[in-house]
């Protein structure tokens, strides 16, 4: 069986990511929301040592797919 939002990523620049973290990573900055799989939100953050985008939420990271978040990020900024 397949689900056609599996593993689909919306970003919205901009967003109100102060919902969902107060705190942000050291030496990063949040440039948005971002939604995976239609369901789970949290605030989009830049770690600007690395280039590498996560997902935060309270004060938890999560890694993303690199590939999908530029993808998303492209659709955004057209």
């Amino acid at each position: 069986m397949t689900h056609t939002n599996r593993g689909r990523i919306t970003v919205d620049l901009g967003g109100k990511w102060r919902l969902y973290t107060n705190t942000l990573p050291v030496n990063s900055r949040a440039i948005g929301t971002i939604t995976r799989d239609g369901y789970d939100s949290g605030a989009l953050v830049l770690i600007e040592a690395t280039g590498l985008y996560v997902q935060v939420n309270a004060s938890s990271l999560r890694n993303l797919d690199q590939r999908k978040v530029v993808a998303a990020l492209a659709v955004t900024q057209e």
